[in-house]
């Protein structure tokens, strides 16, 4: 940002902002007496990325860069209605002091010399992503037990999360913790997840379970307790249900049950 115009005047400022492709090269004048701000043209062609601005005698100031580490210094006055006298970054600036200048133009050249002190360059900028995935603003935790009774074996599943059309969710964690007879633990514990980008089909991911003991009352306990990165879209035609819970048992006398927990987040697609 520089300032043009200070004392008895409304201090005028100009800065660079993006363009309409957000290349930074437009330039604003800011008014702040009226507190208007207003674009007065664009730098360049929008192959460059201009940055930091200056004003000398009069004369603007500032840094150009390519995307590809190179840097450039460039001058330009606000009648010449664009880019003009471009000045190599090994060219030497010759500083001007004119003694009707105010001490605030003084802290201005100073400013403006601290701005060209540069080391080596690096890409400026990149047109900003837009859609950024922020798993903060849109949380998911879902939690739900599957009870099996005496003599019953086989596999058994129960819906897990269910998800609106057009989101998708990243599951980021899984925990299963299973109580029963220890001749009927769970063999396998496991998520179900539709995955839309094959056509809706059904894929399995099973969970490390692990004896963890037993109470006095001769109860096992089974634990799995994993971070994952799983993927889940609705399915359409099961109640649009994104995750399942499952459980392979054998048959033994005694209710088992394993309460699954998931988290993790959604996006909109």
């Amino acid at each position: 940002m520089a300032l043009w115009a200070t004392g008895a005047q409304a201090a005028i400022l100009y800065a660079i902002s993006g363009d309409d492709f957000d290349v930074p090269r437009r330039v604003n004048q800011i008014d702040t007496n009226a507190a208007t701000v207003t674009p007065v043209f664009d730098l360049g062609d929008g192959n460059l990325g201009f940055f930091g601005l200056a004003v000398i005698n009069d004369q603007f100031y500032t840094v150009a860069n390519t995307g590809y580490g190179n840097g450039t210094r460039h001058r330009f006055a606000l009648t010449q209605g664009g880019l003009a006298n471009a000045l190599a970054m090994s060219q030497k600036l010759g500083w001007q002091f004119h003694p009707r200048r105010t001490p605030m133009r003084i802290s201005l050249l100073i400013a403006a010399v601290l701005c060209f002190v540069v080391g080596p360059t690096f890409a400026q900028y990149s047109t900003p992503i837009r859609n950024v995935e922020n798993p903060a603003r849109t949380p998911l935790m879902a939690t739900e037990s599957i009870t099996l009774a005496s003599n019953i074996a086989g596999t058994f599943n129960v819906p897990l999360v269910t998800l609106s059309q057009g989101t998708r969710l990243i599951l980021e964690h899984a925990s299963v913790l299973c109580t029963g007879p220890s001749a009927g633990s769970p063999v396998i514990v496991s998520l179900t997840i539709t995955d839309e980008g094959s056509q809706g089909s059904q894929i399995q991911f099973q969970l490390p379970l692990r004896f963890q003991g037993s109470t006095t009352a001769g109860t096992t306990i089974h634990v799995a307790s994993t971070p994952i990165r799983l993927y889940a879209d609705p399915d359409s035609t099961n109640n649009d249900t994104a995750v399942a819970a499952t459980v392979v048992r054998r048959a033994a006398s005694g209710t088992t049950t394993c309460r699954f927990s998931v988290s993790g987040h959604t996006i909109g697609l």
